[in-house]
């Protein structure tokens, strides 16, 4: 991969501006028991190796075991530098379920990509895998898919309900309304039927339908109509405790 300007086009290997982290990172995982398959230097515009180098090899490790790979912050931490950690899991009659609850443990959820045939392992990677914003299924981990986002996710990497892959959640919340099907005086509603002649003189009276809706979190809520909800204002500007 020929380091270079990553404004031309040819340029594979751009600069990286956390070789320190980089570094770090490498040795903790190394010394914890980590391989290094290749990559691991620095190197400068020519592709050579150098100290000081602003480019920095592509790094592939490979971390033998969920466990091990839990600890690891090469697996488990966010990395802004070419380095792939290669988790490779004991085999076993559950490895299916290892798999599922490892991705399912990391705090991090921007994308999860799967290869496989076996339409039951595609079935339950799309259900029950829940921290990624956009899980890829045979398809580039990197590319774009048609109509989804390209970008958020769960957890640490977005917010909690993947507002990526449902932008109505995130600029939004569940509000539940009320609208008046009967003709009782608010008053009457709250305290009974004793304020009952008090409903001829009122049109409009006591929710009894309800229905949810999305409301907007960019502007500040407030209250609906009198015409439209009784439970609010009242009808015709009056509050149940001022009948």
């Amino acid at each position: 991969m020929r380091p270079g300007d990553p404004e031309t086009s040819d340029t594979v290997l751009s600069p990286v501006l956390r070789a320190t982290a980089f570094q770090r990172t490498l040795d903790d995982t190394t010394s914890a028991g980590a391989v290094k398959v290749c990559g691991g230097n620095r190197v400068g515009l020519d592709g050579e190796p150098d100290p000081n180098g602003l480019f920095i090899e592509p790094t592939v490790l490979r971390v033998d075991g969920f466990e091990q790979a839990d600890s690891l912050p090469a697996v488990r931490g966010e990395k802004f530098f070419p380095m792939l950690s290669v988790v490779v899991p004991e085999d076993g009659p559950d490895l299916l379920d290892h798999c599922l609850d490892f991705l399912n443990r990391n705090k991090f959820g921007l994308r999860n990509s799967l290869w496989a045939e076996d339409p039951v392992v595609v079935e339950r990677f799309t259900t029950e895998v829940v921290n990624g914003g956009l899980p890829k299924v045979n398809d580039s981990h990197l590319a774009s898919a048609p109509y989804l986002p390209g970008l958020g996710g769960t957890g640490d990497s977005g917010g909690t309900h993947g507002e990526a892959a449902c932008p109505i959640l995130g600029a939004s919340r569940l509000q539940a309304v009320a609208i008046a099907t009967s003709r009782v005086h608010p008053h009457a509603a709250v305290f009974g039927s004793s304020a009952a002649a008090a409903s001829e003189v009122l049109p409009s009276s006591t929710p009894t339908a309800a229905r949810s809706v999305f409301c907007s979190k960019l502007e500040p809520w407030r209250p609906a109509r009198s015409t439209e909800v009784g439970v609010e204002l009242g009808v015709g500007g009056v509050r149940p405790d001022e009948g």
